[in-house]
């Protein structure tokens, strides 16, 4: 993450334990909806991803595979098209060229929600040690739910877009630099 980008995530740690303090004594699920929303609205300025993480090759594995298959985040993609949030927030892909825009903003979704559902294991942790177990049974899968599901189809997205990077560097796939004429 980038500096602005943990700045960010620190601030929203220090007002969501703020409102440990204030709510949880008197509503602890109000303060599990906090979190959730307080994720939810502030991951948008801590999803910065860094040069590295853009520069990871995504590749597939045993382990995530059988986790993409239990998961199934392909399912919230489905869900994502229907209620109209892919317009609104996806670039379309017209060549090869748009891959590089896609994958920075899939890399920075990435590392929003994985931020997000480690504010959501944190609170869920003080919720536990503080005597309210079932509420942080309730953060938990929220954060799971709202958070970590997300991540995962971010995680196949990215998968998906090295594998048609890889296809299109092969010669005869598209690739712009192998020209069969030879000029």
């Amino acid at each position: 993450m980038k500096t602005s980008s943990v700045l960010a995530a620190v601030v929203t740690v220090l007002v969501l334990a703020c409102g440990f303090v204030v709510i949880v004594p008197r509503s602890p699920g109000g303060y599990v909806g906090l979190v959730t929303a307080g994720t939810f609205g502030a991951g948008v300025f801590y999803g910065c991803p860094t040069q590295r993480l853009l520069t990871h090759q995504w590749r597939r594995t045993a382990l995530l595979s059988s986790m993409i298959r239990w998961a199934r985040p392909r399912s919230l993609a489905r869900m994502l098209d229907r209620v109209g949030w892919n317009r609104q927030v996806r670039r379309p892909i017209r060549s090869f060229a748009d891959l590089d825009p896609f994958r920075s903003d899939a890399a920075g979704s990435l590392v929003s929600h994985a931020a997000s559902l480690a504010i959501h294991l944190l609170a869920a942790a003080a919720l536990a040690v503080f005597a309210h177990p079932w509420w942080a049974l309730g953060c938990l899968g929220l954060g799971l739910v709202v958070h970590g599901w997300p991540c995962l189809l971010q995680i196949e997205v990215l998968v998906r877009l090295d594998e048609l990077r890889a296809k299109a560097r092969t010669p005869g796939r598209g690739d712009s630099s192998a020209s069969c004429c030879g000029s």
